[in-house]
């Protein structure tokens, strides 16, 4: 076990401070807030077992700092002391060998139970789940109100979550919040969650397990709620998958189920959240509903690499689909091509806009003739198309959007009409076979 020593004078020698309050202590460093007091920000030690310090530096330790312990490959045990006042969310990502987070008695401000997860002192808010946690189910004690952004980040040895009534929020989805963070990424054998679905509820788990937020009451949780928006099919789920009848899904819900093969949206969905699908590898079939109105943020379908096309029903007001590519209703908006797409394609001759993020991650697309008519082309629209090696730009473009073409790295044909007049920044960074390209004399610094 690694326990540096509390002698301030042997810690004083090592430590080297510098004017921005960052300091060195053997495998430590730690900034020195405005109190004197100091916050962890790296361990760059290999040890399997680590105690944090009381001080460092002759300064008394009181706060672990995000990304503190990144990369800590080796790191399976960690004991925090009595002294600790704060924790950031993520403080422990990327540890992917941490089995336990254990806290001294003496510790006012956090806990820890038997499967080593760490709490508050109350044991209302759950704040890590160790990445390599010794257990397959998790039940999170009743009283926990708040899973915390990260909590169960990359914990890759979990199956089943059972989430009691009392939770009442998750990172960023509840009562109260407005901007998304998923509690679960990364947890890639993650079966099923099991909500207690009875009485007073803010979430809801369907028969196949996956999780939903439920109807409020102006803010409050209401007896045996409806379930609204699905906000997480687990990662580790494999084959078939149908979403219960909600009204919308919510950003990144699919997100990461690299084995879900199809899913089935029902006639009740209105709404599809940023990011929904995206790294969903093999998926291969998903419809768009004539119900759906809202498609959010341009990145639904981002990196799935085994959809080759998107189907809409024709009555949907809003979106349409040809070749299987996704546009708004009159194809003035290429919105996404699926990053399955293999054969060659003709883009609808109404197109205006390449929306943001279109072609992203189209690693099998070669080439592409962009239209007549079209006058801006988004950002990030091709960022990823390692296998592109042509564009064809009409004269009616103006704008290439902020990434437009990064790591297009084998994109060795592009000519920028004389009509653009912006180019973004890192618009054709990491292009190592494009060796000239001419910029027009109307492009504004």
């Amino acid at each position: 076990m690694e326990a540096p020593g509390d002698g301030a004078q042997a810690m004083a020698a090592q430590a080297a401070e510098d004017p921005s309050n960052e300091a060195t202590d053997g495998d430590w460093t730690y900034e020195v807030g405005e109190s004197g007091e100091a916050t962890i920000t790296k361990y760059a030690g290999s040890a399997k077992e680590i105690t944090i310090p009381n001080a460092l530096g002759s300064k008394q330790v009181t706060g672990i700092g995000a990304d503190a312990f990144s990369g800590c490959d080796s790191l399976e045990t960690i004991t925090i002391p009595a002294g600790i006042l704060s924790i950031n969310d993520q403080a422990f990502d990327g540890c992917a060998s941490l089995a336990k987070i254990q806290v001294v008695a003496e510790n006012e401000k956090f806990t820890h139970d038997g499967s080593g997860i760490l709490y508050n002192k109350d044991k209302t808010t759950l704040i890590r789940c160790p990445e390599n946690v010794d257990t397959k189910v998790v039940q999170i004690p009743d009283g926990v109100e708040n899973l915390a952004t990260c909590a169960f980040m990359d914990c890759v040895n979990i199956e089943n979550i059972k989430i009691p009534s009392s939770v009442t929020s998750m990172g960023s989805y509840g009562i109260g919040y407005s901007i998304y963070v998923n509690v679960f990424d990364g947890c890639s054998s993650l079966q099923r969650f099991e909500a207690a679905n009875g009485g007073m509820r803010v979430f809801y788990s369907d028969e196949a397990g996956l999780l939903y937020q439920c109807a409020t009451d102006d803010g409050r949780p209401m007896l045996m709620a409806q379930p609204v928006e699905l906000i997480q099919c687990p990662p580790g789920k494999e084959g078939e998958v149908t979403v219960d009848s909600v009204e919308s899904i919510g950003v990144d819900a699919f997100g990461g189920c690299k084995k879900v093969t199809k899913v089935t949206i029902p006639e009740t969905v209105t709404k599809i959240g940023g990011y929904a699908f995206q790294h969903c590898d093999s998926l291969t079939d998903i419809t768009i509903p004539k119900s759906v109105t809202y498609i959010g943020g341009n990145s639904a379908f981002n990196d799935c690499g085994s959809l080759a096309e998107i189907s809409v029903d024709t009555a949907n007001p809003n979106y349409s689909a040809s070749e299987g590519i996704l546009y708004d209703k009159d194809k003035t908006r290429l919105i996404c091509c699926p990053g399955g797409m293999d054969k060659n394609f003709t883009i609808s001759a109404n197109v205006k806009d390449i929306e943001a993020n279109a072609f992203m991650y189209c690693g099998k697309i070669k080439s592409v003739k962009i239209p007549d008519g079209v006058e801006s082309i988004g950002l990030s629209a091709f960022y990823g198309c390692s296998n592109m090696t042509s564009v064809t730009l009409p004269k009616s473009v103006t704008t290439i959007g902020n990434h437009a073409f990064e790591e297009c790295a084998k994109l060795t044909d592009l000519t920028i009409p004389e009509n653009v007049t912006s180019i973004g920044e890192f618009a054709f960074s990491a292009c190592g076979t494009l060796t000239e390209l001419n910029i027009p004399s109307k492009v504004e610094a």
